[in-house]
């Protein structure tokens, strides 16, 4: 049996550029704006209380295989200066998956005489990356089509840096997802390595009253990838009544993003949709995200503390 080597590397290269560009395009999930653990370490414990949060995240709906992901997580603080938290992810776009887990430990240094607060985080990242040769479609024969059938995975382990601060309603952060890239191959023949590019994310938010009712909370938020492609977010979220979150994002050169959510007590729900300004409109109506939290109060002495949204 013969197999065209020079097929299968222009359609597994192909295939991964797909992925790592999805992974550039910000597959942050929304939920940032209301619970920024998600895209920071150092973010563990912030609130006093403790969510439980599940998000599905579907991408260019009406495009098919189009990419989608499903996250739960959930953070706490043990002390007044050390937080956990822990992850479990799933994301697959087209004939590529990523399935794992993530776990961080945070701590927190008071400034300016308890004005303000340094919040350091650090995570252990451990996934499987896979390929799914089985939903390969060559321009061969049906020798190649045998030969590439089956699903072929790697264990991948990564660490993940972040720092944040908070002061007077201004908060800003940085992180590294991705701090140690191992090379993985996921082909048959060891013909190709592949490495996504490490990413820097980096913001800033003010959040202020306007009265008893209204909160208003703009922010700016940069994804600067290794190879000096940068997407940057500009947003605005209102609160009303401690229980209405709207608010509005704009994604350079790829979505307008519109989201809302809703606090049932101890309970939450948050929906947001964008609207594709790349050409991608072409082909799909849009995307959609999903997220219901719950939270529980079991710290003593804490649930005099505002909720996260």
């Amino acid at each position: 049996m013969k197999i065209r080597l020079t097929t299968v590397v222009i359609i597994v290269t192909f295939t991964l550029q797909i992925a790592n560009s999805f992974g550039q395009s910000g597959e942050v999930s929304n939920y940032y704006l209301l619970d920024k653990y998600i895209i920071n370490p150092a973010e563990a414990g912030v609130d006093k209380y403790q969510p439980v949060v599940f998000s599905y995240k579907q991408k260019w709906l009406g495009v098919k295989d189009a990419p989608n992901s499903q996250t739960i997580m959930s953070h706490r603080k043990l002390s007044k200066k050390v937080a956990v938290g822990i992850k479990v992810f799933n994301e697959s776009y087209g004939v590529l998956r990523k399935t794992g887990g993530e776990i961080t430990y945070g701590y927190t240094i008071p400034i300016f005489k308890k004005r303000g607060i340094i919040r350091l985080g650090l995570s252990g990242i451990f996934y499987q990356k896979g390929l799914n040769y089985s939903k390969l479609e060559l321009q061969n024969n049906a020798d190649d089509k045998l030969y590439l059938d089956g699903y072929k995975a790697k264990f991948v382990p990564d660490v993940a840096l972040g720092v944040s601060a908070y002061m007077h309603g201004i908060n800003v952060g940085v992180a590294v997802p991705r701090v140690i890239q191992l090379k993985t191959d996921l082909t048959n023949k060891d013909i190709m390595e592949f490495r996504e590019n490490r990413e820097y994310i980096i913001y800033g938010s003010y959040g202020f009253k306007t009265d008893l009712r209204t909160f208003f909370e703009p922010g700016v938020l940069a994804r600067v990838q290794e190879n000096g492609d940068i997407q940057v977010d500009i947003n605005m979220r209102l609160k009303w009544k401690k229980k209405l979150n709207l608010g509005v994002s704009y994604r350079s050169a790829d979505a307008f993003v519109l989201f809302t959510g809703v606090d049932f007590s101890k309970i939450s729900v948050f929906y947001s949709y964008e609207m594709g300004i790349s050409n991608i409109v072409r082909y799909s109506t849009g995307s959609h995200e999903l997220m219901i939290a719950y939270r529980f109060y079991k710290d003593r002495g804490l649930r005099k503390k505002k909720p996260l949204f």
